[in-house]
């Protein structure tokens, strides 16, 4: 199993691990994933500061065919990524969006520390996990 590394950032840009709960509009996961092959299901499992899920974000992995060494991301029937891998050593980036402002998340003000996990295939991969705090 390849190797995934996770961040959190509120503007896509610039991570983080403690954002103001009233503050933030969404949250960027960025997972960054290297040794990956074929196809596969990636899966953030979110869990809420009392420790029970909050929500999944799945995205299918797969590699498509062709000299330039694109990496297609499909996520549902309506959207479609393609990922160029600049070299072959270079980890791939999926971000997906967990949205805070108008959710349960701000209108139950779950503040507190939340953990993200990583799964691919639906296998925790080792150290693939991070946490970051609302308050």
């Amino acid at each position: 199993m390849g190797t995934v590394r996770l961040s959190v950032s509120s503007d896509g840009v610039r991570r983080a691990t403690r954002f103001g709960l009233s503050a933030t509009r969404e949250l960027f996961i960025h997972s960054e994933f290297a040794e990956l092959s074929g196809q596969h299901l990636l899966a953030l499992r979110v869990f809420a500061p009392s420790g029970i899920k909050y929500d999944e974000l799945r995205v299918a992995l797969t590699d498509s065919q062709g000299p330039q060494d694109k990496l297609k991301l499909d996520v549902g029937a309506l959207h479609g990524v393609e990922l160029r891998q600049v070299a072959p050593l270079k980890p791939s980036q999926v971000d997906l969006v967990l949205p805070v402002a108008g959710t349960f998340i701000t209108q139950r003000s779950m503040a507190g520390k939340w953990t993200i996990e990583a799964h691919v295939d639906g296998e925790a991969v080792a150290r693939a996990a991070t946490s970051f705090v609302l308050q």
